[in-house]
């Protein structure tokens, strides 16, 4: 017996409301890597719910890569960079982490300065607005204040254009504070975020709701799940986020 074509929509409508949940990110791996600050970074993402597909542009470190946290990662073929424009091959992804990153790059990233198809890439990602996530070891361990002064003023611009650097102590711990789950007394009075999917712009529009209150406290429901770049302005404004 044939399928009626109901069924068939169904499975179809199925299928596409998978997808919709998945939450991938690609991981563009780079010689010089810091794997043991990357590999940090990954487990918090995944802890997250992300699934990350990688892309290694690997010529060294390749022993680094048998480490049991990408066995069962999609990998992709380095020249999928090459066959792809980067708008076809950034569209399944809610974002990008490169794993190294020099400081010309940076500044390249920073001046639009985009010459080849990673950097295609770097730039349709954050055209469709997606984040972009660096590791960089060339802005670690700088003691001069004055040029300490430059470089938080250059990552502030690229924070601007939705780059993201990730220190290299990755130090991320506590940033996002989390309080115990037991409502408070009062929750009724409390505005709380129902959406299944909390965007960024949700959360800036709780926090302008709650500002007159000067209050830093989030309150969200138990089974949703964040966008990275609201967790991120979260991370940024020190604010803390309840489950009720």
């Amino acid at each position: 017996m044939q399928p009626t074509i109901d069924i068939i929509v169904k499975e179809v409508i199925k299928r596409i409301k998978a997808l919709q949940c998945q939450k991938k990110i690609l991981l563009v791996l780079k010689d010089s890597t810091d794997f043991s600050t990357l590999r940090i970074l990954m487990k918090k993402i995944i802890d997250r719910n992300y699934e990350f597909e990688v892309l290694s542009l690997l010529q060294n470190n390749q022993e680094e890569y048998q480490d049991p946290i990408y066995k069962n990662m999609t990998k992709l073929r380095s020249t999928k960079l090459e066959d792809l424009k980067g708008k076809e091959l950034i569209k399944d992804y809610q974002g990008m982490i490169l794993s190294n990153v020099s400081l010309r790059e940076l500044k390249n990233i920073k001046d639009l300065d985009f010459e080849d198809s990673l950097g295609g890439l770097i730039y349709e990602t954050l055209k469709a607005n997606k984040p972009v996530y660096c590791l960089s070891e060339d802005l670690q361990d700088i003691k001069n204040p004055g040029l300490a002064k430059k470089i938080n003023s250059f990552m502030t611009e690229l924070r601007e254009i939705g780059v993201r650097v990730v220190q290299h102590n990755l130090s991320m711990e506590n940033k996002i504070n989390k309080i115990p789950e037991q409502p408070p007394k009062n929750i009724q009075d409390k505005p709380i975020l129902h959406q299944k999917f909390i965007t960024l712009r949700d959360i800036k529009g709780m926090e302008y709701s709650i500002n007159h209150t000067n209050s830093k406290v989030i309150h969200i429901a138990k089974d949703s799940k964040l966008t990275m770049e609201a967790e991120d302005y979260i991370d940024e404004k020190n604010m803390i986020m309840r489950r009720i």
